[in-house]
């Protein structure tokens, strides 16, 4: 292999590395929920990469059709099916009748296939295969069939319904994930764009599947949201989880003491819905608190203890209070966990009285015997 053929792969084998490091994180973080097909996706695209460089630089037509079947095949079985696994997973996306919606998922590419496996019998994917004049490698040119474009269109609905799911948790209330989820969206988004001018043969490259540079462009953008928002570390689905499913309060105030979230432990207490308080002042939100307002003001680390009034009723909180500081060590917010102890604080209550008055008793009885004793000496 000379030097000009060398230079010519050298953006696809720069596409491979980057799809390789990606897949090698995935797969570290293969037991985080949607990393595992997240990783089936990845390493979809880097097997239909390299299919790509082996296609590019067999030298027959024969060989070039082959491995531009395996790029099919791992398009249709791997890419676009993990791709929607990872998607749904990722959102907890649920469905009425999951078996029916998988069935209908997996019907055309399982037919294509097959129409791919006996092409030699009827050619309706490769009706007229052919190598190009370009150099320093032939490129494999073939008229886009019916049955291919069905399939293109199967393919861009599955993404578009994918990135949608994903698009769709940007704009939830109080979402803390909306930069890593909008990272993750537009890495998936650029390979279906650039795809379209493969379908309508519209050349951005000196081959028609841009395929290695839009995975590479994509996996660039997901790769800076799994290193720069830990996509695997700490899931929105996993926060959400532990967040909502507290019983205890949780209210988190940025550094001007706006709320930025809360939990549902919280909102049932001040009985609000969280579009009504995300984004408001604190001290207004809970105005009728007025012992929790005060402590909003305070930055620094701290337990105490704060009795409110709700719906009529004396309710005490143990209170922690914990700041949150960036990497140059400027406060960025608050967070306020409070535990309910009221029925703890009325039994001490009730110990503390009723050992008040058996002091007071005993004191009582040893002051009738020390007089009984007293008289009886006298």
């Amino acid at each position: 292999m000379n030097r000009e053929e060398v230079l010519y792969l050298a953006p696809y084998l720069l596409s491979l590395l980057l799809s390789v490091g990606v897949l090698i994180y995935s797969w570290q973080h293969r037991n985080v929920r949607g990393a595992g097909a997240y990783t089936w996706f990845v390493a979809g695209q880097t097997l239909s990469i390299l299919a790509f460089i082996f296609e590019l630089v067999s030298p027959g037509l024969e060989a070039k059709i082959v491995w531009d079947k395996v790029q099919w095949v791992t398009e249709t079985l791997i890419i676009v099916i993990a791709y929607l696994i990872f998607a749904i997973q990722f959102t907890e996306t649920r469905f009425r009748h999951p078996r029916v919606f998988w069935a209908l998922i997996l019907a055309i590419p399982v037919v294509f296939n097959l129409f791919l496996i006996t092409d030699w019998v009827h050619h309706l994917i490769y009706p007229n295969p052919h190598l190009s004049t370009a150099l320093p490698f032939p490129d494999l040119e073939y008229d886009f069939t019916p049955i291919v474009y069905v399939l293109s269109i199967y393919i861009y609905a599955g993404s578009i319904y994918g990135i949608g799911l994903l698009v769709a948790r940007i704009f939830r209330p109080h979402n803390l994930y909306r930069s890593q989820l909008a990272a993750i969206s537009i890495g998936f988004l650029i390979p279906v764009v650039l795809s379209v001018f493969a379908l309508f043969d519209i050349r951005i490259s000196p081959h028609r599947d841009v395929f290695p540079f839009s995975a590479a462009l994509g996996n660039l953008v997901v790769a800076w949201g799994l290193f720069r928002f830990r996509l695997f570390e700490i899931v929105p689905i996993a926060r959400e989880r532990v967040f909502e499913n507290m019983t205890d309060p949780v209210i988190v105030v940025d550094a001007l003491g706006r709320i930025v979230d809360i939990n549902a432990a919280a909102l049932k207490s001040i009985d609000q819905r969280s579009s009504q308080v995300v984004g408001q002042p604190s001290d207004l939100v809970f105005k009728e608190w007025r012992d929790l307002v005060d402590r909003f003001q305070r930055t620094r680390e701290e337990n105490t203890e704060i009795t409110v009034n709700i719906r009529g009723a004396k309710v005490i909180y143990e209170l922690n209070i914990s700041p949150i500081y960036d990497n140059r060590k400027r406060l960025l917010g608050r967070v306020f966990v409070a535990h309910e102890i009221t029925r703890r604080k009325t039994l001490e209550e009730g110990y503390r009285q009723l050992s008040e008055e058996l002091e007071l008793r005993v004191q009582e009885r040893t002051g009738e015997l020390a007089e009984a004793l007293f008289d009886l000496c006298h």
